[in-house]
């Protein structure tokens, strides 16, 4: 057995068998007019003062109006893909860096220990070899005296 519950006109709500209130409007204006129902003599009245139902926050016409109550579906967020572009380094233009990225990692290896021994035979050969005596316009980085206290270097010329 099914029972048939039907929804009052002003509200939404259903109406079970044995509740609410059926009004007929007047018979002799027009016969194929139908049978009002209404869950109580609150959404009657409201009704017959020609009440708006999309304006009482309890009705169902509300509700769905407005969006209340409702679960949306969670759309799928568009991932915007970030796009990489390539800019030269201040020391290096573009070319140059994608060589350097082209490289294997032994190629690599080998110019960087070949540029290390670059710089310590600079380094060496400066302390061996000078290439010219300071002269007495030039101060002399011997004769650089430390006075104590703040950090200040001073060079004294000859």
């Amino acid at each position: 057995m099914s029972i048939k519950a039907d929804t009052c006109l002003f509200s939404g709500f259903k109406i079970w068998p044995g509740h609410g209130i059926r009004y007929v409007p007047c018979i002799s204006v027009q016969t194929t007019r139908p049978v009002f129902s209404f869950l109580n003599s609150k959404c009657k009245n409201l009704f017959h003062q020609k009440k708006n139902p999309r304006k009482f926050n309890w009705t169902v016409v509300y509700r769905r109006v407005n969006k209340k109550g409702t679960v949306e579906e969670i759309s799928k967020k568009r991932v915007r893909r970030t796009t990489r572009v390539q800019r030269s380094i201040v020391g290096l233009d573009i070319e140059e860096l994608k060589k350097r990225r082209a490289e294997k990692p032994k190629e690599r290896a080998d110019a960087r220990a070949a540029a290390l021994k670059e710089v310590k035979d600079r380094k060496t050969g400066s302390k061996k070899t000078a290439t010219h005596a300071p002269t007495k316009a030039e101060p002399s980085f011997k004769a650089q005296k430390h006075q104590g206290g703040k950090g200040k270097v001073t060079a004294t010329s000859r």
